[in-house]
């Protein structure tokens, strides 16, 4: 229960963008509000509406949500590549103490 009881919220400000001249404001990050506002706004440029539900805007759909992905992908490839790195760089060093602690 102190868990709870020592909480303390943390309060931002909200992101502001905007899609067909409209305001639209959400939660920055960790959370995917600027991710949002990223894919309106690629998807600002297109007639979605005045065309309708076409194959060619659902692929355009599609590709502005895989963009995003594959930034996100990217950012936690390259983190997992890192903490990889760095564990066996850890276990490297080890091994080499080792080693040299055997030959005494």
């Amino acid at each position: 229960m102190d868990d709870v009881r020592n909480y303390k919220s943390i309060v931002q400000q909200a992101l502001e963008g905007s899609y067909l001249g409209r305001r639209i404001y959400t939660t920055n990050a960790p959370t995917s509000g600027p991710i949002v506002l990223h894919i309106l706004n690629i998807l600002e440029h297109y007639d979605l509406i005045g065309e309708g539900r076409t194959p060619l805007n659902i692929h355009r759909l599609v590709e502005a949500m895989k963009c995003w992905w594959r930034i996100l992908l990217t950012r936690v490839r390259v983190l997992n590549l890192l903490y990889s790195w760095f564990c066996s760089e850890v276990h490297d060093f080890i091994a080499f103490l080792q080693y040299i602690l055997m030959l005494r």
